[in-house]
């Protein structure tokens, strides 16, 4: 193969194993639908019999993974004031319903930690949107579902980045920790992740296979049809303020990622959204915890 015929090849493999650039996640039905009950956000909703029931088995199962006592009163703190600032801080990824520990940092203690309590009151004002849209046509467990998912693959997204950070690192024959991670700053990675979280939940509702999402329960594969899928994002898209181009989990591509991600990501995705084992391997380290 000429050299002309070779860099051609290596362009057309790294352009289609990376994301495209300026990309972005748009949802199926638009604002008007729910301007309404997104003005009545700011008011407590009260607990439904339909949510008291779904409060109850999440929170049961919940309690087996719980990891409180893992963080020290410190780090809570840190999260906490994360929160407020809305700062990344270095070793811990904050997200508002989620934690992501990278392995770089945390040796012992890495995962996903999902914030139960605040996810459940979050949820509890996103179905009075959804019931406010569709009255009484969406089951609150479908939308639960879509809801845990969504916020899943938004954490597995930090994850697979981390892991193309660690394959560049070794690459490159360079010390294997913090030369490359992060790979992005953390409001283009943010937007990266909550684009791949819609884009994900819009077609895929399983777990990787060998994971148990704790919030979940049973993994069995619900057929969820695509319209109650478009319905349900639509409505977190504008729940979470993501329609918001300011906002830093605006659902973007920015052009810094397929850049920086070497045409790995497809490879790298794929796999994980499939359960491939890899070197520091997720399944098992999907947590809880109540803060």
């Amino acid at each position: 193969m000429h050299t002309w015929e070779s860099r051609n090849y290596v362009f057309e493999w790294v352009s289609r194993n990376s994301p495209k650039a300026y990309e972005e996640w748009r949802p199926k039905y638009t604002l008007p639908r729910f301007e309404t009950a997104r003005e009545q956000l700011s008011v407590e909703s009260e607990e439904t019999e339909e949510y008291r029931e779904l409060k109850e088995h999440v929170e049961r199962n919940a309690s087996k993974r719980i990891k409180d006592e893992d963080f020290s009163e410190e780090e809570k703190r840190i999260v906490e004031e994360a929160e407020v600032s809305r700062e990344k801080i270095v070793k811990i990824i904050v997200d508002p319903l989620a934690l992501y520990l990278p392995y770089h940092y945390y040796d012992q203690r890495w995962g996903i930690y999902f914030r139960v309590n605040k996810m459940l009151s979050d949820f509890k004002n996103f179905i009075n949107m959804l019931e406010s849209a569709w009255p009484r046509s969406i089951n609150i467990w479908e939308a639960w579902r879509i809801y845990v998912m969504t916020i899943f693959w938004h954490e597995l997204a930090h994850h697979v980045l981390e892991d193309i950070a660690s394959a560049l690192e070794g690459a490159r024959f360079t010390p294997p920790l913090h030369l490359h991670y992060p790979l992005l700053s953390s409001s283009i990675e943010e937007r990266f992740c909550e684009y791949t979280a819609f884009s994900t939940a819009r077609r895929l509702l399983t777990a990787p296979r060998g994971y148990w999402i704790p919030l979940l329960g049973s993994e069995s594969a619900w057929r969820i049809d695509l319209d109650t899928r478009e319905r349900v994002l639509s409505a977190l898209y504008y729940h979470w303020g993501r329609d918001d181009p300011r906002s830093k989990y605006h659902p973007v591509v920015d052009p810094m990622v397929p850049r920086r991600v070497d045409g790995l990501w497809t490879v790298f995705w794929e796999a994980h959204e499939l359960g491939v084992r890899a070197a520091e391997d997720l399944r098992g380290r999907v947590f809880c915890v109540t803060f």
